[in-house]
């Protein structure tokens, strides 16, 4: 009997410790690790996009993704579309700031200039796709309230689910969404799946990532299948990404306006 209680006290002992270190875990501390992750001095992919509409018929991109982070640990991203023949040389350049509004440019090379994306476009989709310019921006943590709700698998992967929700009249002015729900993958850190919720609290959109696998010779996770889906229009974009290329010193001179102007 002695044996009996003991092991109960023992088990009791578990149980607790195993609850206060989950208690522990903060929503934000969670998505500053996913943050954290995503951040490296620069980076190089390559990537498919593929728009599919509700009859299943698809049109296919081909672009170029470069990224970089500053030794403010702001991020610059650059997009060019190479093919087809009718978005070949489009480019998108969106440069993290600190203390103010980001800046976000989108280059057509029909009007031979680039155009500046403000934040009340951030609703706007992205090129056709069902991405919005909100969702393709980086995540600015300090803007949203996080709560950490649970825990669920998504397809496969143990995810911490965690609500997001604006923090500010202006963010959500702002936003196309109420609130997000975002599956966080515990092992890699990545979102494996977010629920988007508009201005009415409706589920409008859900994402998933898939493929997700450390790059070679790093220590950096990255999705490599990514899918949206908007559930009103019954339209999909779905982004394939290969050639991951880490730390391999793109020059600054790519994060910037003159060179997203030149079509290079």
């Amino acid at each position: 009997m002695l044996k009996v209680k003991i092991y109960i006290v023992i088990l009791l002992i578990n149980l607790i410790g195993t609850s206060l270190s989950a208690q522990s875990v903060t929503a934000y501390d969670i998505m500053k690790k996913n943050k954290d992750m995503l951040r490296v001095d620069n980076e190089k992919v390559t990537l498919k996009m593929e728009l599919i509409n509700k009859k299943g018929n698809k049109r296919t991109r081909e672009i170029n993704q470069y990224s970089m982070t500053s030794q403010e640990d702001n991020r610059s991203t650059l997009l060019r579309f190479n093919s087809p023949a009718d978005v070949k040389g489009i480019g998108f350049l969106a440069i993290e700031n600190t203390g103010r509004e980001n800046d976000q440019w989108l280059y057509l090379p029909a009007l031979g200039r680039s155009r500046r994306i403000s934040a009340s476009d951030d609703t706007d989709n992205f090129m056709g796709s069902d991405f919005t310019y909100e969702d393709i921006g980086t995540e600015e943590i300090e803007e949203f309230n996080y709560k950490l709700k649970g825990s669920e698998n998504i397809n496969g992967f143990d995810s911490y689910l965690i609500e997001a929700i604006p923090n500010s009249e202006q963010k959500q002015s702002e936003s196309g969404y109420s609130k997000r729900e975002i599956y966080v993958d515990k092992s890699s850190y990545l979102v494996v799946q977010t629920k988007y919720f508009n201005k009415k609290g409706e589920l409008s959109k859900i994402y998933t990532g898939e493929n997700v696998y450390k790059v070679n010779n790093t220590d950096k996770w990255r999705v490599h299948v990514m899918t949206m889906k908007n559930l009103k229009t019954e339209h999909t974009t779905v982004l394939y990404f290969d050639n991951y290329n880490i730390n391999a010193a793109a020059q600054n001179s790519v994060f910037t306006q003159r060179y997203l102007e030149s079509g290079k």
